[in-house]
């Protein structure tokens, strides 16, 4: 098996072309970077903003224009070493007042100096200089990085995981969600935030060091064979969302100690509405930023910073891996398929770049059973902290050995077939009568033995549901008479 190396910091990848491939998120829409609060308080804005002005900063070459200034290293030459930025060591203080939102000069000495305590943090070098952008929700809107086209495809997988039924698109659901979640974003060299007012900033240090550390982040990134799968694009982004929360907790808690801190502007932001958020698709987009953070902290315990950066060349396989991190790298999932047994009427649509088929994943399965109401625990914590409060863990989803998804379409009508693998016959079983319980919330009748017909709603379809010691599929199709032109079970 190759080797394919992705060279990917740990950023919110920013890819403009479009695409319409279903991975979870458009291909075409970058990865946002979103505000983690270093508290309960709500540390972002609303949509809704009426003022639609830029304002960049960066970091000049020259002296430093706040605190106490150095010799400038301008990010390279000899005097620029782990530590150390644009003139500011990571334990010199600075003298900012950011009640009034940070001007320039303060910006500058704040930027530079969080630069320099994540360097400290990470054991990292920042290669290059950072430019921060401020804009409002209003130009970030306009800017469009962050729209979903229409994608029959993933329509059928949305769908399929009982998110967003035949009465609406995916597409209009995503952007409704990222139109609300997201803050901002970051490239290689820069961070772009969302704030009220772009000329006068006011953001949290700790979330400043989020964002930056989203720009250095680790070493290069390895996966086998990447196929930007859903399963496998939370895997990058839990990685991600990680790393930038374990740098964000680490200098929150030397800000209790060992570190001058500058104190959370008041007033740092508005309260979002979380009203026209779909509950599903807020499990699926937040999953790396609750377990993400998890799974790192605990290769932290287990080793330090080597063992974060070891994850860098071995990333987990799966979210199985994510979820339960002590199950890290051991565990690996079984490669499942979808044969194609469809009649000529019906034709498999493309589900990735590189496959006709994609992984769900076990945090998908949880998020369909959760956001539905059909497994217990803590309800999620819809909020911008993009932590639900949940482990992402039910012994529903928890067995999950491996699943392949494909979508098919007759020109007018969609179906499609979900395979799924699980640990043991037991595992199988647990998912097995779930998935029934579900079917029965949506006001399924059982019309043959496996075979169920939900009559109206969003997701009034056909469904043959067969398990088979450690395996269950799923076929769905406009109407029980199709079910074997889409797909027939063996057995």
């Amino acid at each position: 098996m190759s080797r394919a190396l992705l060279t990917i910091a740990l950023t919110a990848l920013v890819v403009l072309a479009g695409c319409s491939a279903i991975d979870g998120g458009d291909a075409g829409t970058p990865t946002p970077t979103v505000t983690a609060p270093t508290d309960a308080t709500d540390t972002t804005h609303a949509p809704g903003d009426t003022t639609a002005e830029t304002t960049e900063r960066t970091t000049p070459s020259g002296t430093a224009t706040a605190g106490t200034a150095r010799p400038t290293d301008g990010g390279s030459g000899p005097d620029d070493r782990i530590g150390r930025e644009n003139g500011y060591a990571y334990d010199d203080p600075i003298a900012v007042t950011p009640d009034d939102g940070f001007n320039d000069s303060e910006f500058e000495a704040l930027k530079a100096r969080t630069m320099a305590r994540v360097e400290k943090i990470r054991g990292r070098e920042f290669e290059s200089a950072v430019s921060v952008r401020f804009i409002t929700r209003e130009t970030l809107l306009d800017e469009g990085l962050f729209t979903f086209e229409m994608d029959p495809a993933r329509n059928q997988l949305w769908e399929a995981a009982f998110v967003v039924g035949e009465n609406r698109t995916s597409a209009a659901a995503l952007n409704d969600l990222y139109s609300v979640v997201v803050d901002g974003y970051a490239s290689r060299n820069g961070v772009t935030l969302v704030q009220p007012n772009p000329e006068q900033p006011r953001i949290d240090p700790a979330i400043l060091a989020h964002e930056l550390a989203h720009v250095l982040g680790g070493p290069r990134l390895q996966f086998d064979d990447y196929d930007g799968s859903v399963d496998r694009k939370l895997v990058l982004r839990s990685i991600s969302e990680g790393n930038a929360n374990f740098v964000e907790s680490q200098y929150s808690e030397r800000c209790g100690g060992e570190w001058s801190c500058v104190e959370r502007p008041p007033n740092a932001s508005d309260v979002a509405d979380f009203e026209s958020v779909n509950e599903g698709l807020f499990l699926w987009f937040a999953a790396p930023y609750t377990v993400g953070p998890e799974f790192v902290g605990h290769r932290y315990e287990a080793g330090g910073i080597e063992s974060v950066n070891e994850v860098y060349s071995n990333p987990p396989a799966s979210m199985e891996g994510v979820i339960h991190p002590e199950a890290y790298p051991d565990e690996t999932p079984t490669a499942v398929d979808v044969e194609d047994r469809s009649t000529d009427e019906w034709n498999r649509q493309r589900a990735t770049r590189r496959s006709v088929t994609n992984t769900l994943g076990e945090a998908v399965l949880y998020a369909m059973f959760k956001s539905n109401d059909v497994i217990g625990g803590p309800e999620p914590e819809v909020n911008k902290a993009q932590r639900t409060g949940l482990n992402y863990s039910h012994p529903a989803s928890a067995g999950w050995d491996g699943d392949a998804f494909a979508a098919y379409s007759n020109g007018s009508a969609g179906a499609y077939v979900l395979k799924t693998a699980w640990d043991t016959d037991r595992d199988a079983r647990a998912f097995h009568e779930t998935y029934l319980e579900l079917l029965e919330s949506k006001g399924a009748i059982e019309v043959d033995e496996g075979v169920y017909r939900i009559p109206d709603g969003p997701y009034a379809d056909a469904f043959r549901v067969v398990r088979d010691g450690d395996r269950v599929i799923v076929v769905n199709a406009p109407t029980v008479a199709v079910l074997d032109e889409v797909h027939q079970v063996e057995g």
